[in-house]
């Protein structure tokens, strides 16, 4: 009879901790590491039987971690967001989380154009890195224990999953979006955000692709591969909105490359893309541009005048057969009557491409949308509507551009989440 009240001591002892995460993700992984390594219980929920699936997947399983632009240049890369990441760059910056791989043996390499990635290439060494200090400072893990509910009596956190109960004093939020759902992110955390009183932000898509109509797809498809530096307009109801420049990428059913990816979240079904082509040329400057080429290389054809700008043939012969014009890639440029010229001027620096949908959430590496950062404290990650409740990570709606801004971001907020938990528990956090 003593034996059974002492095991339902020590069951009902493992069930209470001091802080409780649920998503055991780069977010909550980094932030029970923080918090636990200053001696606070801390137990992670994982819906699914291992921890980290979609960081595996991040970078093509290379894990592109953050990027080495300076804090005051990396905080442009979030649009809207960038007075709300502010206060957590600042306070765990991009050299903060190197400095936190290298010091503990994970070596890490600049590609020469800003994304640090782990020596290795590999993901599964970041993760097993993240694991080992979780293990070491005596993280507790729930796998396969999907959160159903979370309730707050006043006074502390009570979780329900499939498996078990816990309650803790501070409970962290950090599932991730809604992306690649097979990994466990699948919104879910925007529901228990949404059950304490937040307003979630409606999730979609972000760092994707665009998808095109059957007719544009079939026509742009001879392009797919096809790589190029140019400008586009964002068109809606007819009205000019954002203008973005960068390198551009045709796929077999639409567009990708950084300048479609790290736009993505702006875009919505039925939207047009102007594109240019010629980089900044306007409309007049490749006519006049024309006129001139016609006066002094008349014998050579309109297509040599367009790849002789650098663009690929197959993608110059594309323009021309969107443009009506297929039969004209091999006029010589002193045949080329007024209306031509100006009809090629008009798709080289405005080809119109529509918007059939962004890419899905199978595809697209992060989500937009997310608990409203309104509601939440940029310098703590503390929720305004429940004390000791927190979030970290792509749960928030915030997305950064490809490159490494989403997971720094994720252990920046896990950071501050961490260290606004610590003075909850009146520890000092730079013992």
């Amino acid at each position: 009879m003593l034996l059974f009240s002492l095991q339902r001591i020590t069951i009902a002892m493992m069930n209470n901790f001091d802080l409780i995460i649920i998503g055991a993700g780069p977010a909550g992984l980094f932030s029970a590491i923080q918090c636990a390594s200053k001696g606070l219980s801390v137990c992670i929920f994982e819906s699914g039987k291992s921890a980290g699936k979609k960081l595996l997947l991040t970078g093509q399983g290379k894990c592109n971690i953050t990027n080495s632009l300076p804090p005051a240049d990396f905080i442009n890369h979030y649009g809207s967001k960038l007075r709300f990441v502010r206060n957590c760059i600042y306070s765990f910056s991009n050299n903060d989380l190197i400095n936190f791989f290298l010091s503990g043996g994970l070596k890490l390499v600049d590609r020469g154009d800003g994304k640090i990635f782990p020596e290795s290439e590999s993901s599964v060494d970041v993760l097993n890195h993240l694991l080992s200090l979780c293990r070491k400072y005596d993280v507790q893990f729930r796998f396969n224990s999907r959160v159903s509910s979370a309730d707050h009596d006043g006074n502390r956190f009570t979780t329900t999953s499939s498996k078990s109960n816990a309650s803790a004093g501070a409970l962290l939020i950090a599932t991730g979006g809604f992306t690649f759902p097979s990994t466990g992110s699948d919104g879910s955390g925007c529901k228990l955000a949404e059950n304490f009183g937040h307003n979630i932000v409606p999730l979609k898509p972000a760092l994707a692709g665009i998808e095109t109509n059957i007719i544009a797809a079939e026509k742009l498809s001879y392009c797919a591969g096809i790589s190029v530096e140019c400008s586009y307009t964002l068109v809606r109801n007819a009205k000019h909105l954002n203008k973005y420049s960068g390198r551009l990428l045709f796929t077999h059913n639409g567009l990708s490359g950084p300048v479609i990816i790290d736009n993505s979240r702006d875009f919505s079904p039925e939207d047009i893309l102007k594109i240019n082509l010629m980089h900044d040329m306007s409309f007049e400057d490749l006519n006049t541009a024309l006129i001139e080429y016609s006066r002094s290389n008349g014998k050579s054809s309109l297509k040599t005048f367009f790849t002789k700008t650098g663009l690929p043939d197959r993608l110059v012969k594309t323009v021309f057969i969107i443009s009506g014009e297929a039969s004209s890639t091999d006029l010589k440029s002193a045949e080329t009557s007024a209306f031509l010229r100006k009809k090629l001027s008009s798709f080289f620096t405005g080809m119109e491409i529509p918007v059939l949908n962004v890419e899905g959430c199978n595809k697209a590496m992060c989500t937009a949308g997310g608990v409203d950062t309104a509601e939440i404290n940029p310098g703590t990650m503390e929720s305004r509507i429940k004390e000791g409740l927190y979030f970290a990570g792509e749960v928030i709606d915030v997305d950064g551009d490809s490159g490494g801004f989403n997971l720094q971001f994720a252990f920046s907020s896990a950071n501050s989440a961490a260290e606004a938990v610590l003075k909850k528990y009146k520890i000092n956090i730079n013992a």
